[in-house]
């Protein structure tokens, strides 16, 4: 077993805080996005089920091949994407394929 010692415990514990921290503030952004947007649903289930409050791992199912290149020190591209996406992240909100999954 890795948790060995109590210092171990508190680092992971305060790890899955932060994990659970983050997936709190992209939910919170994702839906006052879709207020100011005027946007009621999101169609973010496997069979197109409206969701009214995404959640994080929904949103981040959604976003799934929405990689950017990835560079090293000297600023060189060493990777990227290998899957097709129709839009950067950036730009996801505005993207055809979240217009078809979004319902008024």
């Amino acid at each position: 077993m890795w948790l060995k010692s109590p210092r171990r415990v508190a680092a992971l514990l305060w790890l899955y805080f932060v994990v659970e921290l983050v997936q709190a503030l992209v939910e919170q952004e994702v839906r006052r996005q879709m207020r100011r947007r005027g946007v009621r649903r999101l169609n973010l289930y496997p069979e197109g089920r409206p969701s009214k409050a995404p959640t994080a791992g929904l949103v981040f199912a959604a976003l799934a091949g929405h990689r950017g290149p990835l560079f090293d020190g000297q600023g060189r591209c060493y990777a990227r994407s290998t899957t097709k996406s129709p839009s950067p992240p950036s730009r996801f909100l505005n993207s055809s394929v979240l217009k078809r999954r979004l319902r008024a």
